[in-house]
């Protein structure tokens, strides 16, 4: 068993755990809400359920950490001159800050 990683599953990014019996799941990073060390991890969700794992925490860190990071990446945000460049200028509004 590995622990936590993050996986491509088409063209979205899932992390995938282990439940205590060794079996993969994947989990939506966006429902953790707390992560505890007992002698397994203890993730809390957003919706108040509890699942316990063998991965450690540090492991679903990376992946959560990683998982946003490809999230976020795809963001940009365009202003001022560049915005006349941008294939979406129409969209834009380039004088008026982003709210």
């Amino acid at each position: 068993m590995s622990g936590a990683r993050l996986v491509n599953q088409g063209e979205r990014h899932v992390i995938t755990l282990h439940r205590l019996n060794r079996q993969e799941f994947v989990l939506n990073a966006d429902l953790i809400e707390t992560l505890e060390a007992t002698p397994d991890t203890l993730i809390t969700l957003t919706d108040g359920k509890k699942l316990l794992v063998p991965d450690k925490i540090a492991d679903i860190v990376a992946s959560v950490v990683t998982y946003r990071q490809l999230c976020n990446g795809a963001v940009r945000i365009v202003t001022g001159e560049n915005a006349a460049q941008h294939p979406d200028s129409a969209l834009l509004a380039p004088d008026r800050p982003i709210e």
